[in-house]
């Protein structure tokens, strides 16, 4: 029997039970006996068949709106893979049962988090997913959305304490751990380590690279590393800086630099490197960077990026809306902390992964 022509009346006629014994196994509402449970099971798995929940909330009338408070992005992005996930979640369900809008922001801007969200009235929506960029004022709206019983779910980083419905993102912390023994085994304990904050000054960082940031750190002290850790602040707009910069820390090594990027756009880094180094400091620099998106597998492919870490962007806001649409539509609450894979990706297997 076709999933298409299969009805729940089909279903409880099998199964000899009620109809609406069978809407309550599938939609996990109400009391069924374990024997009755068990056996509309079977035969739901055994028939392949899928609810058509659209269908469903369609025929209800009911369409829940879904806020995501994210960064504007250009071109492909961290924040585009993410906003791709939160549209493919929402178009799985079809016939607009669920329905996403974007609240952007700029993400170097704190003051722009506040523009964007300071006169939205937050009791239009349903729920909300959050991007967790600027820590502060991320628990000042979550303070908002608590005293009118709006559940809301975080991304990209963890915020302590928070009274989130759950966080779908990576263990930045740990990332950033893994990121400095991955760098650490292409350099020697006495060349110099830089971390690079490209388009951020180093006190402003973002939630999620101050933890990366800090993992990275940790690790160092974990070996032992001998070398001190320089910091490079990249503005595209004032390239000399960077250049004098690197130059004098080459003075310091005979060997490799080992550079890490704490955002996503390693490959900004790399392209200036490839325009504007010489070739004989170029060959000394090992970048390892986050995030598998088109301009920075490039770069690796033409070798100047050595090694991503990948939280799969996608995923988060994927897993963001399905989680509401989840609770609204069944009651069902996800658990608190679901974190993505950390995904280790080198020249020789990141077409696999992009593939």
């Amino acid at each position: 029997m076709e999933n298409k022509k299969i009805r729940i009346v089909d279903i409880a006629r099998l199964a000899e039970v009620s109809p609406g014994t069978v809407d309550r196994v599938i939609h996990n509402r109400g009391r069924v006996a374990p024997d009755k449970k068990e056996r509309i099971e079977k035969i739901i798995q055994q028939l392949g068949y899928k609810p058509n929940i659209a269908a469903r909330m369609l025929a209800m009338g009911r369409t829940y709106v879904i806020a995501v408070i994210a960064p504007s992005f250009v071109g492909e992005s961290y924040w585009g893979m993410v906003s791709e996930g939160c549209i493919r979640a929402a178009e799985e369900l079809g016939q607009g049962s669920i329905k996403v809008e974007f609240v952007r922001f700029d993400q170097y801007n704190r003051k722009s988090f506040d523009s964007a969200t300071t006169n939205v009235d937050w009791s239009q929506y349903d729920g909300v997913v959050i991007a967790t960029l600027f820590e502060e004022q991320v628990r000042q709206l979550s303070e908002q959305l608590n005293t009118i019983n709006k559940p809301y779910v975080y991304i990209d980083s963890q915020v302590e304490g928070a009274n989130d419905l759950a966080y779908f993102g990576v263990n930045a912390y740990d990332s950033g751990y893994i990121a400095g023994k991955m760098l650490c085994r292409e350099i020697s304990a006495d060349e110099p380590i830089v971390i690079t904050h490209i388009r951020f000054r180093r006190n402003e960082i973002s939630t999620q690279m101050r933890k990366r940031e800090s993992g990275f750190l940790k690790y160092l002290a974990d070996v032992g590393w001998n070398h001190t850790v320089e910091y490079i602040e990249h503005d595209p707009d004032n390239e000399p800086s960077t250049i004098a910069r690197l130059k004098d820390i080459a003075q310091k090594s005979s060997g490799n630099i080992g550079i890490i990027v704490l955002n996503s756009r390693a490959y900004e880094l790399a392209d200036f490197i490839e325009k504007s180094i010489d070739e004989r400091l170029r060959k000394q620099i090992i970048i390892v960077g986050f995030e598998a998106i088109r301009p920075n597998i490039d770069a690796m492919n033409r070798g100047l990026v050595h090694l991503l870490i990948s939280q799969r962007p996608e995923l988060q806001g994927y897993n963001a809306v399905k989680a509401l649409s989840n609770l609204f539509m069944f009651g069902n609450r996800p658990n608190k902390t679901n974190y993505t894979p950390i995904d280790i990706l080198i020249p020789e297997n990141i077409e696999y992964y992009t593939d």
